[in-house]
């Protein structure tokens, strides 16, 4: 796992055309946290399109950024959890052990299927019926029970959103 400050980093180190010939296929970046991980943390209700997310960003550079694929990046299938040996490790005790499952998909996207958690995973705010395998975009949002949200991005969104948060200075 990286953090939105490494990509900065590397960006500003590199040059851009380096920089874009480095990134995996696709990235989840986290645009939404719940810190502490209590079970009365508020359950995170909004949704957000590109336009908002490039107008309005929630996520700083201490944000988490799973590659996906990729040399440096998390080999996909893979499963998200709170346990490991998931890929996405997410410490949220809304997240089951082995909460879902990320492969490859049509369309340069992903296929996020539901191991039947016990707080859901939710696509665009739609939740995932359980063993079904439901198609990730890239701009869509995924969340995994009550815990943060991610953005699943390609290369140019985010490099997009790296701009926008170097230009506000998040």
């Amino acid at each position: 796992m990286k953090r939105i400050d490494d990509y900065l980093q590397r960006l500003s180190a590199r040059g851009e055309a380096e920089f874009m010939r480095g990134l995996p296929d696709l990235l989840l970046v986290e645009i939404e946290g719940t810190e502490g991980g209590k079970d009365n943390d508020p359950v995170v209700t909004a949704q957000l399109n590109t336009n908002a997310l490039r107008s309005q960003s929630l996520a700083t550079r201490e944000a988490r950024v799973f590659p996906l694929g990729g040399d440096d990046g998390v080999a996909l299938p893979t499963t998200v959890g709170r346990a490991a040996p998931s890929g996405v490790l997410v410490e949220h005790s809304s997240v089951s052990k082995q909460h879902a499952r990320l492969e490859r998909g049509g369309e340069g996207g992903l296929v996020v299927e539901d191991l039947g958690s016990t707080n859901g995973t939710f696509v665009n705010g739609q939740k995932v019926p359980v063993g079904v395998k439901h198609p990730v975009r890239p701009d869509d949002v995924v969340r995994f029970g009550r815990a943060s949200m991610y953005h699943l991005l390609d290369p140019s969104g985010f490099r997009a959103y790296l701009d926008l948060l170097q230009r506000f200075g998040l």
